[in-house]
């Protein structure tokens, strides 16, 4: 084999291989240019411009004879019916602001159909003219195209599991004493009762006290009834021409205040705060 076709077979091949490369760098996908709209209307010169990069860049384009109404698009609704409409899986759109002397302000939206994925991206076009203004919107574009390829190529995210069973915060009605309450903390504290209020030593010392005052009303009451009756024992009298009489003035009297002391007694235990912690949860309205 000559020097020239060895040459010739080289150059075939890395012919070959760069269409090959090419071809698998392209895309099949095709991509909707809604429109750059600027001031009150869509550029279409930036359109025709755009337009031809992504050609470039391997993507098909479709609707580019889109009405004027149609490139005035902006809703979610209106950009899924246009891409059902004109077969695109990607649809781009873009906004321009200007801001003297020479900025231009860039919002560009991607929107993935098959996916039903929305990407945008921002930039800042300063100095602008044309040409800078076309190569500026181009970078955004093949950007999102491939944050929208790389979004497509990685798995979805798994979906997140309750590492603990959700509870409800508001229990069945398990009676007075057993209703669960929310404290200002946020924490559930049991609902105190009107019995509940006072401590199990307070209820010893009350019940004591009050057998005790019992006791002693009783005797006073017994003591006030005899006082004053004859009797036929032995006795210092108080009237001596009538014979002994029952002189029970000290015992029911002792009996009356003691009664009292034990009235206040209980008073004052069950008015000790004692449960001043318990008192601190709230009640269940």
């Amino acid at each position: 084999m000559s020097r020239q076709s060895i040459c010739a077979v080289v150059l075939s091949t890395v012919i070959l291989l760069t269409a090959t490369r090419a071809a698998a760098e392209s895309t099949d996908e095709h991509v909707l240019i809604v429109g750059v709209s600027r001031g009150h209307g869509s550029d279409s010169r930036l359109v025709k411009g755009l337009g031809e990069h992504l050609q470039r860049s391997g993507f098909l384009l479709t609707g580019e004879s889109l009405a004027a109404a149609d490139r005035a698009c902006e809703s979610p609704d209106c950009t899924l019916a246009l891409a059902r409409r004109e077969d695109a899986q990607l649809v781009l759109t873009a906004r321009l602001q200007d801001n003297p002397p020479s900025t231009v302000f860039i919002t560009m939206a991607l929107f993935d159909a098959v996916r039903r994925a929305p990407f945008q991206e921002t930039a800042l076009c300063d100095p602008c003219n044309q040409d800078s203004l076309l190569g500026k919107l181009s970078d955004v574009a093949d950007k999102l195209l491939r944050q929208s390829r790389e979004a497509r190529q990685s798995p979805p995210p798994a979906p997140l599991t309750p590492l603990v069973p959700a509870v409800s915060l508001t229990p069945p009605d398990l009676g007075p004493a057993s209703r669960l309450a929310i404290t200002a903390e946020g924490q559930p504290g049991m609902t105190m009762g009107r019995g509940d209020r006072f401590s199990r030593k307070q209820k010893i010392l009350a019940g004591v006290f009050g057998g005790l005052a019992a006791v002693s009303l009783a005797t006073a009451i017994a003591l006030t009834v005899t006082d004053g009756q004859d009797t036929s024992r032995p006795c210092v009298m108080r009237m001596p021409s009538h014979g002994c009489a029952i002189d029970n003035v000290a015992g029911y009297a002792t009996g009356y205040a003691l009664t009292g002391a034990l009235a206040i007694g209980i008073g004052l235990t069950l008015a000790w705060p004692e449960n001043a912690k318990k008192l601190a949860y709230a009640e269940v309205r």
